[in-house]
Parts: structure tokens; sequence; C-alpha cells
């Protein structure tokens, strides 16, 4: 009897734990209760400050240090805009780096009206220009260079800055020694008139097109040049009024990033001597035309070298 009273007792007590169990589960505060996830506060979705696309700087846009390139921008020595990354903006385009040892400016001297040069002038290593914003995709004309080189004229010692659009223009036969462009904006040097040309020294960057464009008749030397981010160094004229031969020798030109060493007109009998020439990303050497007529365009021919464009080894830089 003593047994069965005590396990009524002890069932009493169980079934009266596992009630008040029951009821803490269901009752005080519930999961939904209180302040429940899905109103409550502030909902996950929109919380502080959402992580979306364009958010502070975004990695594709990257930020610029110091005047550096963004990550996401473009790699040095690809096209931009008129011209390449890399060194400042310089009339058609920009640098990419390369090794240009263009020397330190003296100062600077605005033109209103090109600059005539009759014998010879030492520009003293001071920065010349316009004044003007370069468009690289206006030809203009005698006009709008910065100096005039009259027949049997030398310029020695420049830098042609930014702000002009036709850089140097030579009217019969000159001598450029030690002249550089800190930015090529149409052209850097036209032989508009007939005779030779010695280009010595110096350089130019930063060329969407031409860096010397030949429309006179002669022969072009060009020797211890160096150019970096260019369309072509050196170009005949390929739909001139005046047709004729046109030669160039490239002699101890270094030459960077570029689409065209020389390009000439073989229909004509130009000819192209290259030697002690080193190159970095240059496409072709030497290319070969046949002319058009005045504002036509001219014809490409080939580019395998031949007794037209007579090229030594190519070392790179």
């Amino acid at each position: 009897m003593l047994f069965l009273a005590l396990w009524a007792a002890l069932t009493v007590l169980t079934y009266a734990a596992t009630a008040g169990l029951e009821a803490s589960k269901g009752g005080g505060t519930t999961k939904g209760g209180s302040t429940p996830k899905a109103g409550g506060g502030t909902p996950k979705a929109g919380g502080s400050s959402p992580k979306v696309a364009g958010g502070s700087t975004s990695k594709a846009r990257g930020t610029t240090k110091a005047g550096g390139t963004a990550k996401g921008g473009v790699t040095p020595g690809g096209t931009v805009g008129g011209g390449t990354v890399g060194g400042g903006t310089v009339g058609g385009g920009t640098g990419s780096g390369c090794p240009f040892p263009i020397p330190a400016s003296r100062g600077r001297i605005t033109f209103t009206a090109p600059r005539r040069i009759v014998g010879s002038f030492d520009g003293g290593f001071m920065t010349y220009g316009r004044g003007i914003t370069c468009n690289p995709n206006i030809e203009g004309g005698d006009v709008d260079a910065v100096f005039l080189l009259e027949n049997g004229a030398t310029l020695q010692n420049a830098i042609i800055g930014l702000d002009q659009q036709e850089g140097v223009h030579c009217l019969g036969s000159c001598v450029v020694r030690n002249v550089w462009w800190a930015g090529v904006c149409e052209d850097a040097l036209t032989l508009k008139g007939n005779g030779n040309a010695l280009v010595v020294g110096g350089g130019a960057r930063g060329a969407k097109d031409k860096v010397i464009q030949h429309d006179g008749l002669g022969t072009v030397t060009i020797n211890g040049f160096t150019v970096c981010d260019f369309g072509k160094l050196y170009r005949a004229c390929g739909n001139c009024p005046v047709s004729g031969r046109r030669n160039v020798v490239v002699n101890n030109v270094r030459a960077y990033n570029g689409q065209v060493l020389t390009g000439i007109n073989v229909d004509q009998g130009d000819t192209a001597m290259i030697s002690n020439v080193c190159g970095s990303n240059v496409r072709s050497i030497c290319n070969e035309f046949r002319e058009a007529r005045p504002g036509g365009s001219s014809q490409k021919l080939g580019t395998v070298p031949n007794s037209s464009c007579r090229t030594a080894q190519i070392s790179r830089c």
C-alpha cells in the first residue's frame, strides 16, 4: 500500500512539471512577440548602408593615385582618345611612360603668330607654343605653325609645347637639331618645300598620326631621334599635288609604341634606308604605298623589306 501511495504521488508531480514546461513554451515571449524580425527594428533589406553597385569608388573605375592610371583605366601603351596613356596629356594623346629624355624647360614663350626663321635660331631650351588647344583631327596650314623655317634655315635647342596645332614647317631645305615635341598635335614637322632636310637629335611623343610629314621632294635624314606613342614616324605624302621621288634615311632612332616607322610611295621611286634602330611595340617598320591623286587615298601595297625598303636588323629597345 505504501508503495502504491508513493507511486501515485510521483505521477502527480511529474504531470505537474510537464504541464508547467508546456505552459512556458507557449507563453512568455513568443518567437513572433516583442519585436518581430519581419517588421521590427531595421530590416536587413534596408539596413544602414546597403552595398550597391557604384558605391564609393568601384573597382571597375579605380582611384587614380597622384595622377596615376586607375586600375580600370587604359593599360599603358594602349590607345585612348587621340593617343595613349601614362606620360601626361600630350597634344593628340598621352604618353605611355616610355623613355623620353626631354630636357627641362627653361621657360615658356607663346607666339600670337608663327615665328619665321631665316638663318639660324637657338631656342635656348625654352618651350614654345601658340596658346591654343590642340585638335589633332584638324589639318592646319602655315598660319597655324609655331615656327616657319625658310629655305636653308636651322632651328635648334627648342621645346615645342602642347598648346599648338602644327608644330614646325620647313619651306625648303632645313636643319632641325635637338628639337623636342612635348606633344604632337596634327603633325610635329611638315616638310613643305623641295630640298633635303636633316633632323638630328630631339624627339616627339603622343602623335595620333604622323610625326614627320614629307610633302616636298628630296631626302629626309633622321638621326638620333626618340619617338614615343605615335602613328607614323615618317610618311611620304600619298596625295599631294606634286608627285615625285621622296627618300628617307633613318639611323640611330629609338621608337616606342608605334604603328609604322616609315611609309613610302614605291610607284614614285621612294626609298627608305633604316639602320641602327631599336624598337619596342612597333607594329611595322616600312610600309609601301601607291600614291593617289590629290585628295585621294593612297593604296597600301606591302610591308616586306626589299630594294625600296632597305632595313637592317631592328633590335629591341
